[in-house]
């Protein structure tokens, strides 16, 4: 790769205070193989996709977003925060309020009547999102700990 992304990546590290030696553990690398990729100067050396997602969880959202740009997309981060003991019941709660917004559209209710179920429902459905990343990203962890 060359230019763009690597240097949103090196100014998105620069704001964060975040060297390449102390970003290489956190996203599976060795220090050697992670400057590599990370150097834009090194026509071989390529930046793998599985290597961006850990590496926007720990520098934040600069590359995702200069990605998305570069193919006419935005993105936004999912602001869930489950609130329900355990994920059957934030199921029930996503489910319900989404049932709740058609049931109201169905009923001909005005948009602007909608919008509120609407937003409640996306609430609801980021919880369970955020449930089942939280739980399959523990599950990995503890797969690679066994490792």
């Amino acid at each position: 790769m060359s230019g763009g992304i690597l240097e949103v990546i090196e100014s998105a590290m620069d704001e964060q205070g975040i060297s390449i030696k102390s970003l290489a553990p956190l996203v599976g690398k060795e220090y050697s193989t992670l400057k590599r990729e990370l150097n834009e100067f090194d026509p071989g050396a390529k930046l793998g996709v599985e290597t961006l997602i850990p590496l926007i969880r720990t520098v934040g959202p600069a590359p995702l977003e200069f990605i998305a740009a570069a193919c006419g997309y935005t993105v936004r981060p999912v602001s869930g925060a489950p609130d329900a003991p355990s994920m059957a019941e934030e199921c029930l709660q996503g489910f319900t309020a989404v049932a709740r917004y058609i049931e109201a559209a169905n009923a001909g209710q005005r948009y602007t009547d909608l919008s509120p179920k609407l937003a409640a429902a996306i609430k609801e459905l980021e919880d369970v999102f955020v449930r089942a990343r939280d739980r399959d990203e523990l599950a990995s962890a503890e797969v690679r700990g066994r490792q």
